[in-house]
Parts: structure tokens; sequence; C-alpha cells
């Protein structure tokens, strides 16, 4: 906003209006100055306020004005009048407007463009507000400074975004609050996405650094010396590291080194974490395919991404289901055991592609009345391959899914269910096969550790463990034989 300059009279038009009626607009907004039924006036003055010009309205509004400053009546600015809006203006500290142009790509002003004001954060933006430019490109958006924090005041970070009348994002800018920030519209004739202007521009600052090797002091200098948002080449590098993780996998599942064999491609990685969806993996493909397939679909509408052919993005979508069921079976960051670990327990080894299987089938959460061993044969596991899996998901359970004991239940042969963990070993035989494996956790005693799962033990396999009992004279308080016998006889027939 520029100073008024006196005389200015009803019925002109151009600049000179359209600048008194944004001041005009901008001290009633912030209540710098109160008008009299306003309410009722918006909309007719949003009609002169576009075509810049010096109407009934405006007229109105600069009686008001003179009214309330002990000035002479009358409908246009003269020189005390100019004087007094000037005084005005020069109190209103100007780091609380952030204005600007929206130009297009031959550097002419587009009017009636959406434009909206957000505080730039580490990882996230928060919108300050938003205005529409006018008939001159022009945009202004009020804000105050309690959206800043007292280190944040002096060089208020912020980012301009013009947006489509569809609401898709079409450019944006980046500026401090204190100086006009210029938003250049692409060239729709020749409209590179935002990841290829990226890898053109950053490219031939890299020299001969791949993405994967940018360190952040790499990141900073590209950052500054491109003019490409750091952020943006932060999750940029993120996409590439992401990608090469899922490259085409042998029958063994072990990824094939060819760089070409990318399962998914890097600019879909892009394309979502610009989107702010998460950047684990694991995270990331728990989403289905189908709205991943929609983050995919608004990458490219909002130019983010170039446009994906309908075959690739169905192979896209494959690929994510195949992803889903393989993150489990492979281990997190978060120590955990994961299913594979969990499969690599069983002694025979279970190649790769059954391990595929028995993921899919744990992931499928229909038909919850067939019971598990039914869906794994289903599925084509055979019978002895199933009663494995049975005792092994049995002990992963019984453990709390702590793979040294899974290990150790594991190799007794003789013990191929709780049921029979319960028949052949009383409290004293589990402490010991827990010790001498070191089966148990860091921090825990083992004593106290055995103690807990026998007592787990006993309520999963009560009859189990009392016939157990029954034959171990030291356990139980029935000293007839013949007693323990027809007890045990009993308790067998359960």
């Amino acid at each position: 906003m520029n100073p008024v300059i006196a005389p200015i009279k009803p019925e002109e038009q151009g600049e000179v209006i359209s600048n008194l009626q944004q001041i005009l607009l901008f001290f009633i907004e912030h209540a710098i100055i109160k008008i009299d039924g306003w309410d009722n006036m918006v909309s007719d003055f949003k009609a002169e306020q576009e075509k810049q010009f010096y109407g009934k309205i405006t007229a109105t509004l600069v009686m008001q004005f003179r009214v309330k400053h002990s000035l002479t009546n009358g409908p246009d600015v003269d020189e005390p009048t100019a004087n007094a809006i000037n005084s005005l203006l020069d109190k209103v500290d100007d780091k609380l407007i952030i204005t600007g142009t929206v130009l297009s790509a031959e550097r002419k002003p587009v009017p009636d463009i959406l434009v909206k004001a957000f505080k730039k954060n580490i990882r996230s933006e928060d919108l300050i507000d938003e205005a529409t430019t006018s008939m001159d490109g022009r945009y202004t958006i009020p804000y105050t400074l309690e959206k800043f924090n007292r280190e944040e005041r002096n060089n208020a970070g912020v980012v301009v975004v013009a947006y489509d009348k569809t609401g898709l994002e079409i450019s944006r800018s980046n500026g401090t609050g204190k100086v006009d920030i210029a938003i250049i519209l692409p060239d729709p004739a020749a409209k590179l996405s935002e990841y290829e202007r990226m890898t053109l521009g950053l490219v031939p600052a890299m020299k001969n650094l791949s993405f994967e090797e940018l360190t952040e002091k790499d990141i900073d200098f590209l950052a500054e010396n491109t003019g490409f948002p750091k952020d943006h080449i932060s999750l940029l590098k993120l996409a590439f590291v992401t990608a090469s993780k899922f490259k085409t996998l042998s029958a063994d599942g072990i990824r094939v080194t060819d760089e070409k064999n990318l399962r998914i491609p890097v600019p879909v990685f892009y394309g979502w974490f610009r989107q702010a969806l998460p950047t684990e993996p694991h995270v990331l493909f728990a989403l289905s395919a189908d709205d991943l397939e929609k983050y995919i679909v608004t990458a490219v509408k909002t130019n983010i991404i170039s446009e994906i052919e309908n075959d690739l993005i169905e192979k896209i979508k494959s690929e994510i289901n195949r992803l889903n069921t393989e993150i489990l079976l492979h281990a997190n960051e978060d120590a955990i055991p994961s299913l594979g670990d969990v499969l690599n327990t069983i002694p025979v080894k279970l190649p790769f592609d059954k391990q595929l299987i028995v993921a899919g089938v744990l992931q499928n959460k229909n038909n919850p009345e067939i019971s598990l061993a039914e869906k794994l044969k289903n599925a084509g596991l055979e019978d002895n391959l199933v009663i494995d899996l049975e005792r092994t998901f049995a002990f992963q359970a019984f453990s709390g899914n702590f793979l040294p004991l899974i290990k150790t239940l594991q190799e007794d042969n003789e013990v191929k269910s709780l049921k029979d963990l319960a028949l052949k070993n009383n409290r004293e035989n589990f402490t010991k096969k827990i010790i001498e494996n070191k089966a148990y956790p860091d921090g825990e005693k083992a004593e106290d550790y055995a103690g807990r799962l026998y007592n787990n033990l006993f309520l999963a396999e009560p009859t189990a463990i009392l016939r157990n009992m029954l034959e171990d004279v030291k356990a139980t308080p029935l000293e007839d034989e013949t007693t323990r016998t027809n007890a045990n006889k009993f308790f067998l027939h359960l």
C-alpha cells in the first residue's frame, strides 16, 4: 500500500483508486476505523474495487472517515484527508501486511486468483490468511505478530501460494512479509512438473553426487544456490533413498541390483511425501492401494509430478499390495521381530514364496469364521507345514513375540504344541530350559520370567499341567499311587 496523493475525486478510475480502496479496507478489517453500516456495503464495495472505480460506496467511506477525523464534510480526498490517511497508515506496522502481485509467465498481472499465505515451520505450514487478486494482480493479506514467536518476529518467513478455480495449487513463492512477494504462474504451454523442475535444476549443481549421497550440508548449499526450498530437496533425496529400497525381488527374496528395476518410480514417492504422507515404508504401505492411488492422482493434478499412464498406475497398485505383504516379513527399525523372523524359527526353512502366502493369509481379515489352519490349507500349503505354522504362532503368542524363546521351543522335537509343553515340563524343567538357552529378556531375572510364563501356561493348558503334576510325586499332594493314576486317567479324558 502506497501513500495517498490528493486530490482524488468520485468517478475517477485506476491504480490510485485501487490503492485508496486497499487502504480503506485494511483500516476497516483491522478496526482502525469503524464504518457505520459496513456489512451492507461490502458486496458493492468489492464490485467497485474490482473495477478500480471511485463509486458511491468508496465515496461514503471517505465521507465517514472525514467526519470521524473532524475534517470538513465531502466525498473527495482533499489534501487534509490524504494527510490524515497517510498519518494513520504510518502508524501501522508494515510487518502486519503481506503484499505482492500474481504475474503470468509473460509477466502480466493476473486478476481473480486466490492467494493463501502460510507461516513456514520446519516440517509444516500454518495458514495465516487468504485474499483474491485485484484487477492489477495485487493481493494484500493482513496478519498479526501473534502468529509468530519472539525470534520469528524480525524475520517472519512466509510462503504465498496461488490456486486455480478448482482449489489446486498452481505456484508458490517464499518471502519474509517485509517486501512484496511476486508469484509467477507457470506457462501452460510448457508446464514442467515440480519434480522435473527440481531434478533439472539441481543435478548440474550436484556435480557427480547422486541424490542418495546428499548430506545436510549439501542440501543447504543447493537450497541457497538454486532457490528450491530446502524441505523439498530433503524430500526429493528421501524419495530416491526409499525407492532404491524396493527393487525387483528374485524368488529367494533377494533384491536385483539393476538400478532400473525400481518397483515404484521415484516421482511417485516424491508425490506422496510432498503431501505429508508417512515416510516410513511400513506405515506408508499400511495405507490401501486405492488410497495411495488417490494421492498419486492429486500429485499429478497439482503438477508436483508428471502425468502417469493408467497401465503404470495399475502396476504400482499391484506392487503396493505385494509390498504391504512383504513388509510384514522384514524387520522394522523398532527392533520388534517381524513375521519373517518368526517364520524363520521353523526348523525346516520356509521358502520366501510360501512366507508371502502366509503373510497374505494373515492380512486377509475376511471370513473370520474360517480357522487359520483352514485358510492356510485353502491357500495351497501342505498339511504338515500348516501344523508347523500353528505351533509357531502358538509359541509366538505364548512368548509375547520373544524370538529367543520361540527358537528354544522350536528346537524341542517332542513339543508340537503348548499342550505338549505343559505335559513334558514342570516348573523346574521349564525354568532350567530358559536359563540354559538364555531365552529371557534383558533386565528381567530368568526365574521371574520363567515363573510368569509357567503361570500363563497353566491358564492356557490347566488339564495338561495337572496331569504333569500327578506324574510327579513331589509336585502333588496325592501320596497314594493308585489315586494319582485314577486322577490322571480322569484328566486324560477331559
